[in-house]
């Protein structure tokens, strides 16, 4: 079963689009949204694992109990593989499906190599994390 679907574009041309999960600096308002995803707004779910600061961003890896603040895009196959690009999927982060706490199934990035347990996300959200590093928007 294809947890892709189907859907119109503006010129009235079927498109295949991609449940994409993301968490970190892919979330609605970010600065890889603005160049990768905008004007789409995600939709707000859940996602069990552990999310880690490595800087400027964050790692999410499937191990772990953690609720994690994620948004949901339908992207298309174009936007797709722009954000492997932007990912460096396969080597830095891999892409693989999971499923959210709501029971839905989409695409997230996972980390490929350890982090530091001691660098926690604050809520175990990211915009939280870069709110209280450099004030609220």
């Amino acid at each position: 079963m294809s947890i892709n679907k189907i859907d119109t574009n503006e010129d009235g041309e079927e498109v295949e689009l991609f449940p994409t999960l993301v968490y970190g600096t892919l979330l609605t308002g970010e600065g890889n949204w603005n160049w990768a995803l905008s004007p789409a707004e995600g939709i707000p779910t859940k996602i069990k694992g552990t999310i880690r600061s490595l800087g400027g961003f964050p790692g999410y890896h499937l191990e772990g109990d953690e609720e994690i603040y994620a948004e949901l895009f339908w992207v298309d196959a174009q936007t797709l593989a722009s954000l492997d690009r932007l990912e460096g999927q396969p080597r830095m982060y891999r892409r693989e499906v999971i499923e959210t706490l709501n029971e839905e199934q989409g695409w997230v990035y996972v980390y490929q190599s350890p982090m530091n347990m001691e660098d926690t996300v604050i809520n175990h959200n990211w915009l939280d994390e870069v709110n209280t590093r450099r004030g609220p928007r």
